[in-house]
């Protein structure tokens, strides 16, 4: 499901992972309300969002719609967020990751940020979280080689240890 909204633009919009004006993203949670309160929120922030339920519609939707950035949740049933980010480039996605997750322990996050995901948002997220994961998505994404095999061979670019280990309880 595609939201468009009309909220705030990203400074200097590519056209690869979106049109001039707005980065494509992709959303992954098998929790609705989680998809849509994201979505309206990345939709707030200048975003053309597009939402999965799960990992297998991710895999039919992002090689159309080559996201600049793709959120998703690390724990959801079948093909899980682990999983999602290992496939994602064999379709020819080379869209940054940030991942998700309520009750991820710091090991899963390690792992996350080593497979190549640019940052990671603990549930429930705040609205400056979640631009900053924007931010840093998109800035990676047009940073590091678009070509899915090349990304592959450049993971955890970005190793935002301290950043996930700061986002989580104290």
């Amino acid at each position: 499901r595609r939201l468009k909204g009309q909220g705030a633009r990203l400074s200097g919009e590519q056209p690869k992972g979106g049109s001039s004006e707005r980065p494509a993203v992709l959303v992954v949670d098998d929790d609705e309300m989680v998809r849509v309160a994201l979505s309206r929120n990345l939709s707030r922030l200048g975003c053309d969002v597009v939402a999965a339920r799960d990992g297998e519609e991710a895999l039919r939707v992002a090689p159309e719609l080559k996201p600049a950035v793709v959120f998703l949740d690390l724990r959801m049933p079948g093909l899980d967020g682990h999983a999602l980010m290992r496939r994602l480039p064999e379709r020819g996605v080379a869209g940054s990751i940030v991942v998700m997750s309520g009750d991820a322990n710091l090991d899963d996050v390690i792992d996350a940020l080593r497979m190549g995901a640019v940052d990671f948002l603990k549930k429930p997220w705040s609205t400056s979280e979640l631009a900053s994961a924007l931010e840093r998505g998109i800035e990676v994404f047009r940073t590091l080689p678009q070509s899915p095999p090349a990304r592959a061979v450049v993971p955890g670019a970005w190793t935002g240890l301290h950043h996930a280990r700061s986002r989580t309880p104290r």
